[in-house]
C-alpha cells in the first residue's frame, strides 16, 4: 500500500506564518486569502436518517456542506422554488447565511437539524433504506475585508456523476466516505484534512464552471490575465505598485486594464491593493510583537500615519487597539 501524504491548509499555513508572506512567491491567491482568513472547518454531523424525517438549517454565520454516503433525500433552499433531489456521492455547498432543509421527501416537515438527528439516535429506527449523511462547516476565523463565500451562489450543487468529470474531486469525495465508514487510527485528522482540501476543489470546480458570469476577485482567478495581476500583488503586497507597472506585465494597455479590473473585481487596482495589505497587516498585529511601525513598512506603508489612518478606515480601529481587541 502506498503511502499518501496530503498538504493542509492549515499545514501550508504554517509555513506562511513563519516568515508571513515574503516566502509566498509560488502561492496563488486562493491559498493566499484562505490563509490570511485562517480557515476553520470541522465536522458538524453524521447521521443516520431513518422513517419519515426532515432537517432544518437556520442562518449561520459559517458555509455548510453535505455528502450523502448512502441512500438519498431532497435539498430545499430559501433561493429555490423547486427542491434538487441527492443521491448517493452527491454534494451540496452551502456557500452563504441563509435557511434551507435537507428532507427525506419533497413534502417532509423538518426540524432543527440537532434536535432531529438526536431524537434519531435516540429512536433508532429501523429501516430498510436509511440515509447517511456527511455534513461539515467552513468559517473564516479572520475577519477580512476581501470577501470570499458570499462572493459565491447560494448553494454549488455538484451530483455524483458530474464529479466524476473532474477526478480530482472525485476522488477527495470518495476519500472522505471511506475514512468515515472506517475506524482506522487516526481517521479524524484526516477527515480533517480532506475537508480542508474539498473547500479547494468545490471552489475550483465553481470558477471554471460559472465564474465567467460572477464578479469579485474569486471570480477574476478564471481570467487569465487580471488573474495574474492579483497574483502579482498577493505575491508581492509591499511593492510601489503601480498601473503603468501593473498592465504592462499583464499585457494591456493602462486604460484597458483598470478598467476591466474594475469590472471583474468589483474595485479598482489599487483598491484592492490596499485592503489585501491591511488584511496582511491584520494578521501580524493578531500574531506577532512586532511594533505597528514595522508592520506599516512590512505592507508597504513607508509612513505610519498614513497606514493607521487607512487601518481604521477598513477594520473600524486604530491599528494598537485592533491589536488589544
Amino acid at each position: 500500500m502506498g503511502l499518501v501524504f496530503i498538504l493542509s491548509l492549515q499545514m501550508v499555513e504554517l509555513f506562511v506564518n513563519r516568515s508571513y508572506y515574503r516566502n509566498m512567491k509560488n502561492s496563488d491567491v486562493l491559498t493566499s486569502f484562505l490563509t490570511i482568513g485562517s480557515l476553520g472547518s470541522r465536522i458538524v454531523s453524521r447521521p443516520k436518517l431513518a422513517g419519515e424525517w426532515g432537517l432544518s438549517f437556520p442562518s449561520e454565520d459559517r458555509s455548510m456542506f453535505h455528502i450523502v454516503r448512502k441512500g438519498s433525500c431532497w435539498f430545499k433552499h430559501e433561493s429555490q422554488q423547486a427542491p434538487i433531489k441527492l443521491s448517493q456521492g452527491d454534494l451540496i455547498f452551502i456557500s452563504k447565511v441563509g435557511d434551507y432543509e435537507l428532507l427525506q421527501s419533497p413534502t417532509s416537515k423538518s426540524d432543527n437539524y440537532h434536535t432531529t438527528i438526536k431524537e434519531m439516535e435516540k429512536r433508532n429506527i429501523v429501516d430498510s433504506d436509511p440515509t447517511y449523511l456527511f455534513c461539515g462547516s467552513y468559517q473564516l476565523q479572520q475577519n477580512i475585508n476581501l470577501p470570499l463565500f458570499n462572493q459565491l451562489p447560494s448553494f454549488i450543487y455538484i451530483s455524483a456523476e458530474e464529479s466524476i468529470k473532474n477526478p480530482k474531486l472525485a476522488n477527495i469525495i470518495r476519500l472522505i466516505i471511506e475514512e468515515d465508514m472506517d475506524d482506522d487510527i487516526g481517521h479524524l485528522i484526516v477527515q480533517k484534512r480532506l475537508i480542508d482540501i474539498l473547500l479547494v476543489y468545490i471552489l475550483r470546480y465553481w470558477v471554471q464552471q460559472d465564474a465567467g458570469n460572477s464578479k469579485g476577485w474569486l471570480a477574476a482567478i478564471a481570467d487569465e490575465k487580471i488573474g495574474k495581476s492579483l497574483s502579482l500583488l498577493h505575491n508581492s503586497p509591499a511593492k510601489k505598485w503601480t498601473l503603468d507597472e501593473l498592465s504592462s506585465l499583464v499585457g494591456m494597455s493602462k486604460t484597458s486594464f483598470s478598467r476591466k479590473f474594475s469590472q471583474v473585481v468589483g474595485e479598482s487596482p489599487m483598491g484592492y491593493l490596499s485592503k489585501w495589505r491591511i488584511d496582511l497587516a491584520a494578521k501580524l498585529l493578531l500574531e506577532s510583537d512586532r511594533s505597528v511601525a514595522e508592520i506599516s513598512m512590512e505592507v508597504g506603508y513607508e509612513s505610519e500615519y498614513s497606514f493607521s489612518r487607512i487601518f481604521k478606515s477598513l477594520k473600524g480601529l486604530p491599528p494598537k487597539k485592533y491589536r488589544n481587541s
